[in-house]
């Protein structure tokens, strides 16, 4: 969400740096903060204006600065004497030059006079006249003032990530709250009632179980205009395009307080408005000329012949506010949020309305939605009438009243709170006390905090304000690294070590998106009955729970290739789940492409085939698992049948190797060759975790290298370090494969319980190395 640090400050009195450490203790995650600011832009008032001798289309303008008068030379239609201009002077820096004296035509000008796209405003903002144009300023103001800020574009734009819960922060009341609850005030809407004329002469009406309010206002005899600058320059502010007074107005309010509002020309609504679904397929024009296919149980506004909106999402063309519009009904529902999201997911269409929708909508704050329109409007359009309010109301939100034991904020957070300092952070973040003793407090949960659900979210609320960093790290957090919070998971070890492996040979660790596109789940084979489909997913890119990894590493590959990386070595250790009881699965995949490595004389090594059944064996062989690689030649759309290969264990396929087909890479040229190996019954092959304490000594190792035959099993080759006196561990560092036999370098490592002699030392290593003769092998020295 985009915010003002202006608009913050006139309600909230903090400093910039308050405010956004403030916004990141309570939760708020601040993306960015850019400063909009320029000295050199300042406003000028225009003395006189003659022709350029030497060019017809262009202008001589006197323009007084305050501290003196330029010679401008200007080519702006709209420029006229005895208006205020923006200025830029020498030295101003502008998005596409720097302004310096110059001679135009063989006349002297000392400055420029500015459009409001000149200044740094995207056009896709501004009208064309703002474009074409200079901006003249409709008050009178100062010369010699800095132009930005009499514009309202002199600030500090704060760029906020709300997290998925707090719907009521996505308007500007909802962060007054917060910052105000730091400052220990409590923060009220101001509340204005409604002065009516006129009745409203349409019918309102529910026809939805699940819309609990759908209300609408009246107004005639409205002029449609552009709106003033102020608002239009708040509005550019927070990146929106403005339009018209009308629907101007309605942003705002829709930014100000979080109500979605939406207009309607009232001479092209027949009959009244009805909240419903839609019966059947159907066609819709929304307000930004896009024809839009609705299904069946979409959440529309309709009257008596058309559907006039998709409920608070966006409006229809046939319905639209125009500068001829004379009458106008503007409408607020209370609507299902899940039918909001549905009905925004379905057209593919977000929109500020439907963000706030879909998250629910504080209904006390309704009326006053209305209230503030029309005040904003009566500034600008005084000769309207306006009718009262028309509502149908199905259903008002349900009263949350929860309780808090003060014991239970010390068990969870670790560290006490005075229960005083506790019901003044929850009474100022709107939460009414409706009971209390000393063990306890009940509240009243306020009409905009939907995601309040139980004590804990209340302990969270106070947190937030209290300050996260008031809790003692070792006390609390560094009790998880105690020996009772160890994590003794078999199958965490098992991954770790697989990791470990894996990384030794040179690939590079991975962690993708696991919801895959319908294409992406059937790139391999894979049968999409068996996965899980999303109902509501965030898009089609996103739709199904993946049953390979393969997809996810081939688009992480494409997206480096495209970026000129042409060399890809990457692997994922990730859980699948499978069909309806959603088995979980572990798989290993691995990705390798281009350039493995180039010597001094220019002898380029590609990634091949071997080199993906390289890691295949080294994984298995590392598990101690028996299998075969067994080839396939069976066509596919993914691999080259030429170069596809099985793994078999047991009988059972637990994997594949092969090269993707060209047809999958496009333009790409190098070859692409995966692995992926399911592991799942494998995980119990590792011990389990065991934890002991870090010894007393220093510790002492020694690398050994023992070379053995290539058919020997890894179990045999290992048990020569078993048993040994004072040997407490041993770990594979190194292979290396020679013509008849492989070295394997083990990295040894001593009890460090004891003060080893070493004379003791070497009495275990002549134990290793009998074992070693013993069993017909070399030792590497």
């Amino acid at each position: 969400m985009i915010l003002s640090y202006n608009q913050i400050k006139e309600n909230v009195d903090l400093s910039l740096t308050e405010v956004v450490s403030g916004l990141v203790q309570l939760g708020h995650e601040v993306e960015t903060v850019e400063s909009v600011s320029n000295e050199k832009l300042i406003i000028g008032l225009v003395l006189s204006v003659e022709s350029h001798p030497n060019a017809d289309k262009l202008n001589i303008a006197k323009v007084d600065i305050g501290n003196e008068v330029l010679q401008i030379v200007c080519g702006a239609p709209n420029l006229v004497v005895g208006k205020y201009v923006i200025t830029a002077i020498k030295g101003c820096k502008l998005e596409k030059i720097t302004i310096e004296d110059t001679t135009i035509r063989e006349v002297s000008s000392f400055g420029m006079l500015c459009s409001l796209g000149e200044i740094g405003i995207e056009e896709n903002y501004l009208t064309s006249s703002d474009i074409d144009g200079i901006y003249l300023f409709d008050k009178e103001c100062t010369p010699g003032e800095n132009a930005l800020e009499a514009l309202g574009l002199a600030d500090h734009i704060i760029d906020v990530s709300l997290t998925a819960n707090r719907g009521d922060c996505q308007s500007y009341v909802g962060i007054y709250r917060d910052l105000s609850a730091l400052l220990n005030v409590e923060y009220k809407i101001p509340k204005q009632r409604i002065k009516s004329g006129i009745d409203n002469p349409f019918i309102v009406e529910i026809n939805d179980n699940t819309t609990k309010q759908l209300h609408s206002l009246y107004l005639r005899d409205v002029n449609i205009t552009e709106s003033p600058t102020s608002l239009r320059i708040w509005l550019i502010k927070h990146m929106i395009k403005p339009q018209n007074i009308i629907v101007d107005t309605c942003t705002f309010v829709l930014l100000t307080l979080g109500v979605p509002m939406h207009a309607y020309d009232a001479d092209k609504i027949k009959g009244g408005i009805y909240a419903t679904e839609v019966e059947a397929e159907s066609e819709f024009v929304g307000l930004d000329g896009q024809s839009y296919n609705l299904k069946k149980g979409c959440l529309v506004i309709k009257d008596d012949e058309k559907i006039c909106a998709i409920a608070s999402v966006i409006g229809s063309e046939d319905t639209k506010i125009t500068t001829s519009t004379t009458k106008v009904l503007v409408e607020i529902g209370l609507f299902d949020p899940v039918k909001v999201r549905r009905s925004a997911q379905i057209i593919g269409r977000k929109t500020d309305a439907s963000q706030r929708g879909e998250k629910n909508i504080d209904e006390l704050q309704i009326s006053n939605a209305f209230s503030v329109f029309l005040k904003l409007l009566l500034l600008e359009n005084s000769s309207f009438v306006n009718s009262t309010i028309t509502s149908k109301i199905n259903a008002n939100n349900i009263v949350n009243n929860q309780e808090l034991y003060f014991k239970e904020i010390e068990d969870v957070l670790g560290i006490k709170v005075c229960n005083q300092e506790a019901i003044s952070i929850l009474e100022n973040l709107g939460f009414e006390l409706i009971d209390k003793n000393d063990e306890k407090i009940t509240v009243k949960v306020p009409s905009w905090r939907f995601d309040i659900e139980s004590d804990h979210d209340l302990i969270e609320e106070i947190i937030r304000v209290y300050s996260l960093d008031k809790i003692d790290i070792y006390d609390t957090v560094c009790s998880f690294f105690r020996k009772d919070n160890i994590i003794v998971d078999n199958k965490a070890k098992f991954e770790r070590e697989m990791e470990a492996l894996i990384l030794n040979y040179g690939l590079n660790q991975v962690v993708t998106y696991s919801l895959v596109s319908e294409d992406d789940m059937t790139l391999f084979g894979q049968d999409k009955n068996l996965s899980v489909e999303l109902m509501m997913p965030l898009s089609n890119l996103h739709k199904y729970y993946r049953l390979s990894l393969l997809p996810s590493l081939l688009s992480v590959h494409s997206y480096n290739f495209n970026r000129k990386q042409k060399t890809s070595n990457i692997f994922e250790i990730a859980n699948v789940y499978v069909g309806e009881e959603q088995a979980e699965n572990l798989l290993i995949s691995g990705l390798v492409s281009g350039v493995k490595c180039s010597d001094s004389k220019n002898n380029t090594d590609f990634y091949d085939f071997y080199d993906s059944k390289f890691y295949v064996e080294k994984i298995l062989n590392h598990l101690n698992i028996e299998f075969d690689i067994v080839a396939n030649t069976t066509d596919s759309i993914s691999f080259n049948k030429y170069a596809c290969a099985d793994v078999v264990s047991d009988g059972e396929v637990i994997g594949v190797i092969g090269k993707i087909h060209p047809n999958l890479l496009g333009k790409q040229q190098e070859d692409v060759y995966v692995f992926e190996i399911n592991v799942t019954k494998f995980t119990k092959v590792l011990p389990n975790i065991i934890s002991e304490p870090i010894g007393t000594n220093q510790a002492i190792t020694r690398d050994i290298t023992i070379n053995v035959p290539k058919n020997e099993v890894y179990s045999k080759i290992i048990s020569v370090f078993e048993d040994i006196q004072y040997v407490s561990n041993c770990k594979l560092v190194n292979t290396y494969d020679k013509d008849a036999t492989i070295a394997y370098t083990f990295r040894v490592g001593f009890d460090s319980d004891k003060q080893l002699t070493n004379e003791q030392v070497e009495l275990s290593f002549k134990s290793i190395l009998e074992n070693i003769n013993g069993r017909g092998y070399e030792f590497n020295c």
